[in-house]
């Protein structure tokens, strides 16, 4: 890590929740934003039926996407995983600035090295089969480790580009931890799409909506969000586009909605 900091506490806008960030080395932006809210309105959907459960962010980073669904849903727990300690540092301390202990947690694990390592923060005589989750979030390094220049910030390095964590490992993570009918939530970039469907598939999760998001409604897609579900049926719907920004650069009334302005 860059020896430089910049440790900021951030509004986020949600209820009256504070964030940690050390902006010298990475801040939250919309797409998680994005990806909280789109997560969220599932999850409430689901949990009116079936009361209290339990979702995983991979990937949490600053930590942003528990706080969200933390404030959005009723969720009994919510757990952020990052490969950087630091990271999960900094989530921890936001975590308990808000007086989350005991519903919201971070833990350092590493997607590339399988389920083993969720077991550990289980429990180690956890039975994983009995302790699979009921959502998972994540949003990934949109690059592949070839695929765009690395920063010289190793931290934006791995956030950006697939250097300890590919598309495959978050997605055969996620199928992993799961229920069955367990539902995944995912960011990415639309020129990836062929990858993510792939990713997905290959681990039997099947995707069920899809939504594009542009930064205009005239503008082409910038990210994609898809929500599935583990051994879904196949039967994807397209959701109406979203718009980031108005013409005048303004955010729209639907971006101003979930920033709860």
């Amino acid at each position: 890590m860059s020896g430089k900091r910049e440790l900021v506490w951030d509004e986020t806008g949600f209820g009256s929740f504070k964030i940690l960030q050390d902006r010298a080395q990475f801040s939250y932006g919309v797409d998680a934003v994005l990806l909280g809210t789109f997560a969220a309105g599932f999850i409430n959907g689901r949990c009116n039926a079936m009361g209290t459960g339990t979702a995983v962010d991979l990937g949490t980073g600053t930590g942003i996407i528990p706080l969200i669904l933390a404030h959005k849903t009723h969720l009994t727990k919510v757990i952020g995983i990052d490969v950087e300690k630091y990271f999960v540092e900094l989530a921890t301390k936001s975590m308990k600035e808000n007086r989350l202990e005991g519903r919201v947690s971070y833990k350092v694990a590493d997607v590339s090295k399988g389920i083993g390592l969720f077991r550990n923060f289980l429990g180690r005589r956890a039975d994983i089969s009995s302790k699979r989750v009921d959502f998972v979030t994540c949003n990934p390094p949109y690059f592949k480790a070839d695929g765009s220049m690395a920063s010289p910030n190793p931290l934006k390095d791995a956030a950006r580009r697939e250097t300890k964590g590919t598309l495959e490992d978050f997605c055969k993570f996620a199928g992993e931890i799961l229920k069955p009918d367990g539902e995944f939530f995912l960011i990415h970039r639309p020129e990836r799409l062929a990858d993510v469907f792939c990713a997905l598939r290959s681990t039997k999760l099947e995707p069920r909506d899809m939504r594009m998001v542009s930064s205009t409604m005239e503008g082409i897609p910038k990210f994609v969000l898809i929500h599935s579900v583990k051994d879904g049926g196949q039967n994807l719907r397209w959701l109406k586009p979203l718009a980031i920004y108005e013409k005048d650069g303004t955010y729209t009334r639907e971006l101003l909605e979930m920033y709860e302005k």
